[in-house]
């Protein structure tokens, strides 16, 4: 258990740091995700447009 609150505390001590590389991980994750989103959105809205005008 001891291990357990030394563990949360070197967290909050790294999230409140200016250069904290927790903080710093979830900004490459969500950088990586925004772009997956992007190269696999626009192919899939594409492919959906493209039903859509073939049903007229």
């Amino acid at each position: 258990m001891e291990r357990l609150g030394t563990l949360a505390e070197m967290f909050v001590e790294d999230v409140n740091k200016d250069d904290s590389a927790v903080l710093e991980l979830f900004g490459n994750i969500l950088n990586f995700l925004f772009k997956f989103l992007l190269v696999a959105g626009i192919p899939f809205m594409l492919y959906v447009l493209l039903q859509f005008f073939n049903l007229f």
